[in-house]
């Protein structure tokens, strides 16, 4: 049974600084109903945090497999983002910066329809009640993406899908 993804935004939390990933994961978790809303089963152990996208086994764990993640422009990713969510999934995407020295920063959202419109959330670090950021409109969701990697490179973003396993 799923969640409305407002309930769960509101009731969320990021636990540490770094451990957005393991929050998206629990995040989509959650709105399909597989994890209740007061658990945390994988920011509860910060050997998880800094893993991005490593979760393969608790999403088979709940019941679904995660597709091979992949890097797209801009256009590219509200065309993935628009099918993903009509088929009513809620992919974690990721905007990574780098720079000439090395790895930089990434930070973990999960999109989500509203309204008809995609939007972006990610929780904030431990701030119930708040947790929502996002964007009025699927136009605003892909213009500040647009602006996000524009400053960054490389100018891509990740996109983790995943789907219901049928055996």
């Amino acid at each position: 049974m799923k969640i409305p993804v407002e309930t769960v935004l509101k009731q969320h939390l990021q636990l540490r600084e770094d451990s957005c990933f393991a929050s998206a994961h629990e995040l989509i978790m959650k709105i399909h109903g597989k994890v209740d809303l007061s658990d945390y089963p994988l920011q509860s152990d910060p050997d998880n945090d800094r893993k991005g996208f490593e979760f393969s086994w608790f999403l088979s764990q709940c019941g679904f497999k995660d597709e091979p993640r992949q890097r797209n422009t801009c256009p590219e990713a509200m065309l993935l983002l628009e099918t993903e969510l009509s088929l009513g999934y809620h992919p974690i995407i990721s905007l990574c910066s780098s720079t000439d020295a090395g790895p930089g920063f990434a930070h973990a959202m999960i999109a989500f329809l509203e309204d008809g419109h995609t939007l972006l959330a990610a929780p904030r670090l431990n701030a119930p009640g708040s947790t929502i950021i996002k964007t009025s409109d699927s136009r605003q969701t892909e213009q500040w993406i647009e602006r996000t990697i524009e400053y960054r490179k490389p100018k891509f973003v990740d996109i983790l899908t995943y789907a219901e396993k049928t055996s």
